[in-house]
């Protein structure tokens, strides 16, 4: 609990430094709303695996997951289109095919499995491909700061997105 609090905090402070302007403040704010939105899943998981004996599969959590995924690939997009003249077709080809290799273990899994419930199994199917997803960016930001053209900052961020949707992958 204390490492969420303190993502959401920092978050949250960087939003309030920085402001809602300049070149990254619509990814401060959108990487803000991912946080505090994934925070909000991991409490709800937490209860439902806790303390919920009835309705353990609730498909609420996976919304409030699936929507910051979706706020983190926004973050990661805006991110980088000030940046967008340094990124090569060579970068994107390869942050692609590294997203698409952590696709296909879920896939194999996903074919060779005997679903109990195939809603339930579709849902754990989306996962990889929203890590995808969010990797193609991630490994663009990765590829700028190994070239000297992002800060020490927004990397530890983007490798922080890195480790989380790895250990999603690893969860599923």
């Amino acid at each position: 609990m204390l490492v969420p609090t303190v993502a959401v905090a920092f978050s949250i402070i960087l939003v309030m430094r920085h402001g809602r302007t300049g070149n990254n403040s619509k990814a401060r704010i959108l990487y803000c709303a991912a946080t505090i939105i994934w925070f909000v899943a991991d409490q709800m998981y937490y209860h439902f695996g806790e303390y919920a004996t009835e309705n353990n599969n609730s498909y609420l959590v996976d919304f409030f997951y699936f929507t910051s995924y979706f706020l983190y690939f926004g973050f990661m997009i805006f991110y980088l289109i000030p940046r967008k003249n340094k990124i090569t077709k060579k970068n994107v080809i390869l942050s692609s095919a590294i997203s698409i290799s952590f696709i296909m273990p879920a896939f194999y899994f996903f074919i060779q499995s005997t679903p109990i419930d195939n809603f339930e199994t579709t849902i754990n199917f989306i996962y990889p491909f929203l890590d995808a997803l969010v990797f193609v960016p991630t490994f663009i930001s990765v590829i700028l700061f190994f070239r000297g053209q992002v800060n020490f900052l927004w990397i530890t961020v983007t490798l922080s997105l890195i480790c989380m949707a790895a250990a999603d992958t690893l969860f599923d």
